[in-house]
C-alpha cells in the first residue's frame, strides 16, 4: 500500500480559506482550497489513498467515498508533482 505524506521542506502560509505551499528546492509552489486543504493537513502523518478519501467524507457532508477518491488522487497526484508532498 503506498503511502504519503507532507514534504518536510515545504513551507506553509495561510490564504484566505485555503493554504499556500512552497517547495523551496524547485521553488514550486501550490494554492490550496478548504478540501486541499484538509487533505494537506491529514498528510502530516502517512497516510493511503482510501485513508485520504474517509478523511474527506468524515470532514464533508454530502461526498461521496467514489467522489471523495477521485478528488483524493488527483489532488495527490498534483502535490506529488510539485515535490510538496511524497511518497513514503
Amino acid at each position: 500500500m503506498q503511502l504519503y505524506q507532507q514534504n518536510p521542506a515545504a513551507e506553509i502560509a495561510p490564504l484566505g480559506q485555503g493554504l499556500v505551499i512552497l517547495e523551496p528546492g524547485t521553488r514550486k509552489f501550490c494554492a490550496l482550497n478548504a478540501t486541499s486543504g484538509v487533505i494537506w493537513t491529514r498528510m502530516k502523518e502517512p497516510a493511503s489513498l482510501d485513508q485520504l478519501a474517509d478523511h474527506l467524507v468524515s470532514n464533508f457532508q454530502g461526498i461521496t467515498l467514489d467522489a471523495a477518491r477521485k478528488d483524493v488522487e488527483e489532488i495527490v497526484g498534483e502535490m506529488t508533482a510539485l515535490g510538496i508532498v511524497l511518497k513514503v
